[in-house]
């Protein structure tokens, strides 16, 4: 059974409560990696609640002035929105750096705890790990972190799957949501910096070759879409 959160019609600050917070995170996220909007129902799902529970809360950010939403079509961000939104991606992604850097977190165990934490810090204390940090540009897994002024630097990446074959690609980010898959990317080199070579792409059977570190490795196809590449 799904659960069921949703956005209490009597919090005086709407705005600023988990549930919306998970809502606007989310719905950045969905086209952070070159994806559309998304719909009630894709939301839903990324959410992992009743298509009915998500409705109900999609109204309620409509009606705090969080998103616009037109039936059948796809939930954009408001301004108001996207500012929330872009301050608690940073947020997760400073706590997970700060975790993995300073306290020796695996890489594969971070975005787990900074999603619980990352609505019990204060920005106070997200300014100074990221002064302690030195101003990090990018996370642990290449995710990019927006600056404390709302930026979100843009970043020219392409999927891995789309790399030229028999061509050096430099991996940029990795998907962070499968702590299971990370651990075996890691295990074979593949992280953020490493440069590899894509040696052969059957899509038909979802895998790919490539060569990394002087090792030749078969990843499938999980693996092939969390990887984002530069050339």
């Amino acid at each position: 059974m799904k659960k069921r959160e949703m956005i209490g019609q009597a919090d005086s600050d709407g705005a600023t409560s988990r549930v919306v917070q998970d809502y606007l995170k989310h719905l950045l996220g969905a086209t952070e990696w070159g994806g559309s909007s998304l719909s009630v129902s894709g939301l839903a799902q990324r959410m992992g609640v009743a298509v009915s529970t998500a409705s109900e809360n999609v109204r309620r950010l409509d009606k705090l002035g969080l998103i616009t939403h037109v039936p059948y079509r796809g939930i954009t961000l408001t301004t108001e929105g996207k500012k929330l939104a872009l301050k608690m991606v940073r947020k997760h992604r400073i706590l997970e750096t700060y975790l993995h850097q300073k306290l020796g977190y695996p890489w594969d165990q971070v975005h787990s705890e900074a999603d619980v934490l990352e609505h019990a810090a204060s920005d106070k204390l997200i300014a100074a790990m990221d002064q302690a940090l030195g101003t990090p540009k990018v996370d642990p897994h290449g995710d990019p972190i927006p600056t404390a002024d709302g930026n979100f630097p843009k970043v020219s990446t392409l999927p891995l799957a789309k790399a030229p074959l028999n061509t050096l690609a430099t991996v940029a980010r990795i998907k962070d949501s499968n702590a299971q898959l990370l651990r075996f990317l890691e295990s074979v080199g593949i992280v953020p910096g490493c440069s590899l070579s894509p040696l052969e792409n059957i899509p038909e059977a979802g895998i790919m070759r490539i060569e990394v570190a002087g090792k030749e490795v078969t990843l499938g196809k999980p693996a092939v879409a969390a990887i984002w590449v530069t050339a």
